[in-house]
């Protein structure tokens, strides 16, 4: 299908114009509007060593993936394999190791972009969590892939679609 996008320079949107890009902006560019950013890592509660006996979360330690960028693709039919499309990341996906992470939803894709570090980079003990995430099959990935997104500011219904 075609997206909605006008080469990698903006996306196109009667009521933002000119606003989006590909990959949409980092905040605070583009004037704070329609941009993302990397949360720091302690606002996320994970599950403690001994959370299955006490039920006590704890603050997450550094992500191992950053973030290289966001990108909303407006669409009839969202695309199940975006990373075939030349435009994704604004033509950059193939400049380093990414795990991308694509949102089907009515309206078109949402898609996160992480980079992949090498794999002597990953502390040990995500090392090997890695390694057969990589190795699992479909069904093994998605019972293990948990994201855990925030919107720190946003319109009403994108906080209460992404939840607390």
């Amino acid at each position: 299908g075609n997206l909605s996008i006008a080469s990698t320079d903006a996306l196109i949107d009667s009521t933002n114009a000119g606003l989006l890009s590909s990959p949409l902006p980092k905040y605070p560019d583009n004037d704070e509007k329609s941009c993302w950013s990397q949360p720091p890592h302690n606002i996320f509660h994970v599950r403690s060593v001994t959370y299955l006996q006490d039920r006590v979360k704890e603050p997450s330690g550094p992500a191992p993936l950053q973030c290289r960028g966001v990108d909303v693709w407006i669409n009839d039919n969202p695309e199940r394999h975006i990373a075939r499309h030349p435009a994704v990341l604004g033509g950059k996906l193939g400049n380093e190791d990414t795990f991308l992470v694509n949102f089907l939803l009515p309206f078109g894709n949402f898609v996160a972009y992480f980079s992949i570090p090498p794999l002597d980079q990953f502390p040990p003990k995500l090392r090997d969590v890695w390694t057969k995430f990589l190795k699992g099959d479909q069904q093994y990935r998605d019972a293990r892939l948990k994201l855990l997104p925030v919107v720190a500011e946003g319109p009403w219904i994108v906080k209460a679609a992404v939840g607390p």
